[in-house]
């Protein structure tokens, strides 16, 4: 940058000195701590999330991990809470994800959370589960993070997904953030396709660069093959054909996989059949879904649970008096 300025600057004219580091870095801090100091400066009410992000950059400007504060603002959070896995918005999903991101350092600092691992893990695979039925892939990526995050083995929804996102990434060319970005950038080339690409899907695929970045840390990287306790066939097809095809990338990705993963897959066919039983109204196919759950050792889930109480409270309000 120095040398462009040398070259553009006229022969009479001097240059300012550069910046010394050492100076603006001891000014920028005295600017931090007399913001921080201001009578305002917790005058913004934020929710739980917001807060932990607070408490994470102002470790990271103070060169220390956390302590306590964090731990208590964690508990709040959706690491400490369930997030609603059927009717939640997309801010649910967001504080989700990002909670984790903050709390952990990115995967810096491990930290228990406030519930077991493997519970939020499920609930992270609940959110994988509806980001790859409605396409939001950009969501799908924070989602995976979880895994790695938590240095956690992979599970086999988690490797499929993973398996998702980059095959779509190698049609692509990098991942798009949903499939009319994606089917609009297939019909592109050159300096179009660059524009739409930066316009529609630059932070998809910054966050799969994290991903994979993450992925890079000893022992977290995804397994070649999803493996996980094998279901059987039966159950398989049974699922797959109760759910609802709408193309999205994930069933292609499913009918490219040997039987062996496909087998391995039930918890995840169930996690999206359980979704969009919910999002049609269809109560009845929820109920057998919850059933056929039961029956194959897969209901111990905050998603089955959360839709065993939905039908609770339907068929409650189902037997009001008129």
């Amino acid at each position: 940058m120095l040398v462009v300025l040398l070259v553009m600057a006229p022969p009479s004219q001097e240059l300012e000195p550069p910046i010394n580091p050492e100076r603006f870095n001891s000014r920028f801090d005295d600017l931090l701590a007399r913001s921080v100091a201001a009578c305002a400066s917790r005058g913004h009410e934020v929710v739980p999330y917001r807060e932990l992000e607070i408490i994470w950059l102002r470790s990271l400007w103070r060169n220390e991990i956390p302590g306590r504060e964090a731990e208590e603002v964690a508990r709040k959070t959706a690491m400490g809470n369930p997030i609603d896995l059927l009717n939640g918005t997309r801010d649910d999903a967001y504080a989700h994800t990002h909670a984790l991101m903050y709390y952990t350092d990115f995967g810096n600092w491990q930290k228990p959370l406030p519930r077991p691992t493997e519970e939020f893990l499920g609930e992270s695979e609940a959110v994988l589960a509806r980001a790859l039925v409605i396409e939001d892939y950009d969501l799908a990526a924070e989602a995976l993070m979880a895994w790695p995050l938590t240095s956690s083995s992979w599970s086999s929804a988690a490797a499929f997904g993973f398996r998702v996102l980059t095959s779509l990434e190698e049609k692509v060319g990098f991942l798009p953030a949903g499939r009319l970005a994606s089917k609009r950038l297939t019909e592109m080339a050159g300096d179009e396709k660059t524009k739409h690409a930066l316009a529609s899907s630059y932070h998809t695929a910054y966050v799969m660069g994290m991903l994979c970045a993450l992925c890079l840390k000893p022992g977290m990287a995804p397994p070649f093959e999803i493996v996980g306790p094998l279901f059987s066939s039966e159950l398989i097809d049974g699922l797959h054909a109760l759910i609802r095809k709408t193309g999205a990338h994930w069933e292609q990705a499913f009918e490219s996989l040997s039987l062996n993963e496909q087998t391995a897959l039930a918890p995840f066919l169930l996690d999206v059949a359980i979704i969009q039983s919910n999002g049609r109204g269809e109560f009845a196919q929820l109920a057998s879904l919850l059933e056929i759950a039961v029956q194959n050792g897969m209901a111990d889930t905050t998603l089955c649970a959360q839709s065993a109480e939905l039908l609770s409270r339907v068929a409650s309000f189902a037997g009001w008096d008129t």
